[in-house]
């Protein structure tokens, strides 16, 4: 199986600013914090990341921390009836796997697809 190549800048100085926000976003499931700082740095990057395969990555670490936000949110007030603990174990799994799958990719330098 070959994968088609594009044509896209990429800037290490992104590459290496991208990786970090992965890792934040991993430290993140334990603290919370960090994973903020690393949606800050998304979205203030994203502009300046249009054309280049670094652009996919923001967008992915916006989506993954707003929606795991919200879910996290349905997730603790449906603690009490006990189905919240089953929504927070799939987000971690989810939150877990969207930013891994990044952080491999942003490393090899390809985009998030």
């Amino acid at each position: 199986m070959t994968q088609a190549t594009t044509s896209v800048h990429v800037d290490s100085g992104q590459r290496t600013l991208v990786v970090v926000s992965y890792v934040l976003f991993v430290l993140g499931i334990v603290n919370g914090f960090t994973a903020l700082v690393g949606v800050i740095i998304a979205h203030v990057k994203r502009g300046s990341s249009a054309g280049t395969i670094w652009h996919s990555h923001y967008n992915n670490m916006i989506l993954v921390f707003w929606l795991s936000l919200v879910v996290f949110v349905v997730g603790f007030v449906l603690k009490w009836v006990l189905i919240g603990f089953v929504v927070l174990g799939i987000l971690a799994v989810w939150y877990l796997y969207r930013t891994i799958k990044g952080l491999i990719l942003a490393s090899e330098s390809r985009t998030y697809a």
